[in-house]
């Protein structure tokens, strides 16, 4: 995705660094159980539209492990280290007050794939 700002190279794998730890905590976390500690499963009803209910479940949960513990602990880490190296970043004292939400939010985007129009041969 093209920006109308020259962010620095470094900045850029920085902030592609935070993109991709960021991407790999969401994909362990899919994988985690979902209670830190042990805990007996449970069922509860939830109100859906049309005055219905649905019964959400959890199974019983065997709570994190030693090593998810601190796979997480890593990753909430580096996510935490890489975050902070972008934002500290010396670029940032060259962009004007009024221009850096913008220059945040492209750099956020830096890494997304072009939308299918513009990617798209023109005819």
């Amino acid at each position: 995705m093209s920006s109308p700002y020259a962010f620095p190279d470094d900045l850029t794998a920085l902030q592609l660094e935070l993109d991709r730890v960021r991407a790999a905590y969401e994909e362990h976390c899919r994988s985690l159980p979902w209670s830190v500690e042990p805990m007996i499963g449970r069922n509860y009803e939830r109100p859906v539209m049309g005055g219905r209910t649905q019964t959400i479940t959890h199974p019983d949960s065997p709570g994190y492990t030693p090593e998810q513990i601190e796979a997480d602990r890593q990753f909430r880490s580096k996510i935490l280290e890489l975050a902070a190296a972008v934002l500290a970043h010396d670029w940032w004292a060259e962009v004007p007050a009024g221009e850096k939400l913008a220059a945040q939010m492209a750099l956020k985007h830096i890494g997304d794939k072009q939308p299918l129009a513009e990617s798209a041969p023109s005819s």
